[in-house]
């Protein structure tokens, strides 16, 4: 991320406060900015992007903690019974991004909000759709990106989306 978009900060939340701070330390070579968050609400309630890569099998970040306009990059829950974040987030959501539309019935993270009508899958767009037809996400409100882990081949995709960089 900080590749493609300039941070002034980077918080870090664990679990495990000694492995949060030993990703600080790793990811402080990339960013500049980056600590250690004592206090995950807070850390979500401050933050413009929230990026998870968890395991989770309750949801970790809260739509009610998310600012009004907000970004949530949720890579990791690639199963139905994972959730990284809760209904809020996407009842909340402008547009939801995924890495492939397998995601609606891969993910506890779609599936549980679209079974409960948090989620219409009417907000759900394809990476594929956006790098193909040059769009992004509206940059109002609150943004979703879910990853199933699909990862495109060197391909037309993969050049497209470098030159949007």
């Amino acid at each position: 991320m900080p590749a493609v978009r300039d941070y002034q900060r980077v918080l870090i939340w664990g679990r495990d406060s000694t492995k949060a701070a030993a990703v600080a330390e790793r990811v402080s070579k990339l960013a500049p900015g980056v600590d250690v968050a004592d206090d995950l609400t807070r850390a979500v309630s401050e933050a413009d992007v929230i990026s998870c890569a968890t395991t989770a099998q309750q949801p970790l970040v809260r739509g009610s903690w998310l600012k009004t306009v907000a970004h949530l990059d949720l890579v990791g829950g690639f199963k139905p019974t994972m959730r990284e974040a809760d209904d809020e987030c996407y009842r909340r959501a402008s547009a939801v991004a995924v890495d492939t539309l397998d995601a609606l019935t891969e993910a506890g993270d779609l599936i549980d909000p679209i079974a409960s009508g948090a989620l219409s899958t009417t907000k759900v767009i394809p990476l594929s759709r956006m790098i193909n037809e040059r769009t992004g996400l509206v940059r109002e409100g609150v943004t979703v990106f879910k990853s199933v882990g699909h990862a495109y081949r060197r391909s037309r995709h993969c050049r497209m989306a470098a030159e949007v960089r």
